[in-house]
């Protein structure tokens, strides 16, 4: 009984070594378990799951490389996981399906959304309050925050063509100092509440600011968008607002450098 996994972690050394592993090593068709009062596993390579639970008190150790763990459907991690030596490393969602990504302890490295499924079968769920120590790119598919659930990302977002960023009702994107938002041409922002849940930007702390640039499309309405820096929130001329969603019922709270 491999309790719905396909891989479960049980040793201490390399990602690779099958006998750390109860049953093959992962795949993009076979789901990893990693934590649970098992050893230390160390990204001698990178890494292919078809799902990725990472469980409260396991360990990864990156070994201060740029290698990555791909995952074809979800990642779920919990609140007390141990990332090492994963300043320069990387999750990769590239599914071809709808996915859901919740990691709650702080990953310091990168994010890739990367889904390549068709329109409304290539959409990731941010499921629970999640947060990303460096950059998040949206290369495709649709990084969607749910009610209820923060995104922190401490590092730029960028959504490039053909991808979008969208902030449900009641969710929170919280940006790092300094940090900026890009929609590049051809990618899209939605920041669209209700009257009872607004849709919401804003950054780490009140001391912090951040910035957003928008190249690109950008629907808004019922939203809060806080904390801005010097750059404030700028549509550039080549941009597209919304006829539908264009700014309306929203505010904006210390809108520049952060402050009045």
């Amino acid at each position: 009984i491999n309790n719905g996994f396909d891989a479960i972690w049980k040793g201490t050394g390399n990602w690779n070594t099958n006998g750390n592993w109860f049953f093959p090593l992962p795949s993009a068709t076979k789901s990893c378990q990693v934590g649970l009062g098992s050893g230390n596993t160390n990204m001698n390579v990178s890494g292919t799951c078809e799902n990725a639970t990472l469980l409260n008190g396991g360990t990864i150790n990156f070994l201060n490389t740029t290698r990555t763990i791909s995952v074809r459907g979800f990642l779920d991690t919990g609140e007390s996981y141990n990332f090492l030596n994963s300043a320069n490393a990387k999750f990769i969602m590239n599914g071809n399906t709808n996915q859901s990504l919740a990691m709650r302890t702080t990953f310091p490295g990168f994010l890739d959304i990367n889904n390549t499924g068709a329109a409304i079968s290539n959409i990731i769920d941010v499921t629970d309050d999640t947060s990303f120590g460096r950059d998040i790119r949206v290369l495709n598919g649709v990084l969607r925050i749910g009610s209820g659930t923060t995104l922190t990302s401490l590092g730029d977002i960028t959504v490039s063509n053909g991808a979008s960023l969208v902030i449900d009702p009641g969710s929170t994107l919280m940006m790092g100092d300094g940090a900026t938002i890009t929609i590049n041409a051809g990618g899209t922002l939605n920041i669209i509440g209700t009257p009872s849940n607004k849709a919401v930007i804003t950054s780490t702390s009140t001391a912090d600011s951040y910035n957003v640039i928008v190249n690109g499309t950008v629907s808004a309405n019922e939203y809060k968008i806080e904390n801005l820096g010097s750059a404030g929130f700028l549509v550039n001329p080549a941009a597209t607002i919304s006829a539908t969603d264009h700014f309306q019922n929203g505010q904006f709270n210390y809108p520049v450098d952060n402050s009045t």
